[in-house]
Order: C-alpha cells, then sequence, then structure tokens
C-alpha cells in the first residue's frame, strides 16, 4: 500500500487573511510571507512554510503537500476516492522582513 512519508503543508482558500493571520500567530506559528492574496505561515521547525491560505469568496481545504516515496505512489494516493489530481509542488516564499 503507497502512503506518504511526511506532511509537508496544508492549503486553504479563506475570506480573511489577516483574521487566519491573527488567529495561528495566537497559536505559535509565525508568517513566513505574504502576498496580496496569499498567505505563509510556518512553526517552530526548519520547514520554510506548513500552512498556506489563499484568498477566496468562501473557506474550504484545498489540498495538502505530501512527501511521498515515489511518484507513483503519489499517482497510487491521488486515485484514492476524495482525492485530486496531483499539482506542482508550491515554490518557497521570499521571507517576510
Amino acid at each position: 500500500m503507497s502512503r506518504a512519508v511526511e506532511p509537508l503543508y496544508v492549503r486553504y482558500q479563506l475570506t480573511d487573511l489577516d483574521r487566519q493571520a491573527d488567529f495561528l500567530t495566537d497559536f505559535g506559528l509565525a508568517v513566513t510571507a505574504r502576498e496580496s492574496s496569499r498567505l505563509y505561515m510556518r512553526g517552530a521547525g526548519p520547514a520554510p512554510f506548513l500552512y498556506v491560505a489563499e484568498s477566496g469568496q468562501t473557506d474550504r481545504f484545498l489540498g495538502a503537500g505530501l512527501l511521498v516515496s515515489s511518484a507513483q505512489d503519489l499517482e497510487t494516493l491521488a486515485r484514492l476516492p476524495g482525492s485530486g489530481p496531483v499539482e506542482p509542488r508550491l515554490a518557497r516564499p521570499h521571507a517576510v522582513g
């Protein structure tokens, strides 16, 4: 059975990025980068970001970035019920500050 080795990040669409940044900061995350329609947050570890929020008309889950052992494992996971197509990995954002 194919499985993800490690979760890398989650992606959400939200109506209020500022409110979400404030909320996640209260839980110890830090803003890594902020663009006009996208927010990147990081935790205490070495990952450049682990949470991405994109501006939109409704609040909803968009997907997740996963580390897998092979392209075949990724394709197998993408075929599971409720999964979507494989998309390119998000690029590392430019740091805030």
